[in-house]
């Protein structure tokens, strides 16, 4: 009975370090420029669905907000054209090399980041503040952090589901309403 009470405890901690040591993996392979490690480790198909839906999303509302300034013709452009410009920016950047380079220029976009450049912060840089890692359910995991630099990136979110026995992203959720007010206030 006691072997079978140990063995139960050590599968439960087990399964319970799963994902964190998934993120381990997940750091090193960006760390590391290892787009093939990367690939196994998110399904990039849900992960880039999410952000298409969130930022269609979000063009929609903004296109709703701004109706007067753009008119019927302007509101049907912009849902019209919306799509097509998130669709492409997605499927460019939310793939391994696209986040590894991301990573590397240190977000930004219009710089192309070196292949021996190191994706840590400056010393005395604030880090990412993690907020929530654990389980939202038996198959859910989900890690929230703050950027105390940008707080219009508060409520940032990856969602890890179990895929067979592997821990992978499956969602990116952005705090998408923080991010058009502080384009709003530009």
């Amino acid at each position: 009975m006691k072997r079978v009470t140990a063995l139960l405890i050590v599968v439960v901690l087990a399964f319970l370090a799963y994902p964190y040591l998934s993120l381990y993996f997940v750091y090193r392979s960006i760390n590391g420029g290892d787009e093939a490690a990367l690939q196994n480790q998110a399904d990039w198909d849900a992960v880039r669905a999410g952000f298409k839906d969130d930022l269609n999303a979000a063009a929609a509302r903004e296109a709703e907000r701004n109706r007067k300034k753009l008119g019927p013709l302007g509101e049907v452009l912009t849902n019209a054209i919306a799509p097509a410009i998130v669709e492409g920016l997605v499927d460019t950047y939310v793939t391994p090399r696209g986040v590894i380079a991301l990573v590397r220029s240190g977000g930004d976009l219009n710089r192309p980041p070196s292949k021996d450049e190191s994706p840590t912060r400056a010393s005395g840089e604030e880090k990412i503040a993690l907020t929530w890692a654990f389980f939202d359910a038996p198959n859910t995991f989900r890690i929230s952090f703050d950027d105390p630099k940008n707080p219009d990136l508060t409520g940032v979110s990856l969602l890890l589901g179990l895929d067979g026995a592997q821990w992978k992203i499956t969602r990116v959720k952005l705090p998408i309403a923080n991010l058009q007010d502080a384009a709003h206030k530009l």
